[in-house]
């Protein structure tokens, strides 16, 4: 069987929406596509997309243990390290800094959004 999939939407949980939007909003400039008051769709790009819900409305509670890291990948090398200079000024979490991983061919840092999310800025050499 073949599907025909147009889109894809990684679902995360918030206690504090406002916060996740303002800062999804700010940083990313991602576009709204999708908004349902307690849940707010963002276009990555074509095809990704990126959903901040409300806990006390989806279908999920939010959890303090995060299982899920959200993966931005640029076309160029020296876009990690200018995403990382500019996240600076938002005095995010960092848990790493920009750096090469030879054994896998990647550029990458990785940070925290504000309730634990894990975010890596990524570029693939090949």
């Amino acid at each position: 069987m073949t599907m025909n999939f147009v889109s894809q939407i990684s679902f995360l949980y918030y206690r504090d929406l406002v916060k996740a939007v303002k800062f999804y909003e700010e940083i990313f400039d991602f576009e709204l596509v999708v908004d349902q008051n307690w849940a707010k769709i963002y276009k990555v790009t074509d095809g990704a997309h990126i959903g901040l819900v409300d806990e006390k409305r989806g279908t999920f509670n939010w959890q303090k243990e995060k299982t899920v890291m959200i993966t931005l990948v640029t076309s160029k090398a020296d876009e990690v390290d200018a995403w990382y200079e500019n996240l600076k000024q938002y005095n995010v979490k960092f848990l790493s800094e920009p750096k090469d991983h030879k054994e896998i061919n990647i550029r990458c840092f990785i940070f925290e959004d504000p309730e634990g999310y894990v975010i890596e800025i990524q570029h693939f050499y090949d």
